[in-house]
């Protein structure tokens, strides 16, 4: 049975933690990193999912950027990249947004 060791969970946190402290100049709006399970407990891929403001290919980039001592390294990284505005989601005094009222 495939499973996420301590080590690889751990390393997930800190590869987040990085993405999430840089700077606001890299349009990152939210960041999820996860150890895929492996046989052994010690995964050496993380999937990454990340939504920015300049577009998929910028939040590849800037995946491979940021890892790119851990790639050289062989670990892999899955990125799931998303365009996306900040704040969209929030009300804007729309009726139609969030949760219906009675």
């Amino acid at each position: 049975m495939d499973y996420v060791g301590a080590e690889p969970a751990a390393k997930a946190r800190d590869y987040e933690r990085r993405i999430q402290k840089l700077s606001p100049n890299a349009g990152v709006l939210f960041v999820s990193v996860q150890a895929t399970p492996a046989e052994d407990g010690n995964s050496g891929t993380f999937e990454v999912r990340l939504g920015v403001k300049r577009g998929m290919n910028a939040g590849v980039a800037l995946v491979q950027f940021t890892f790119r001592d851990e790639i050289d390294e062989g670990v892999k990284f899955l990125v799931s990249a998303y365009q996306g505005v900040s704040g969209a989601t929030r009300d804007n005094g729309d009726a139609e947004v969030g949760t219906p009222q009675a």
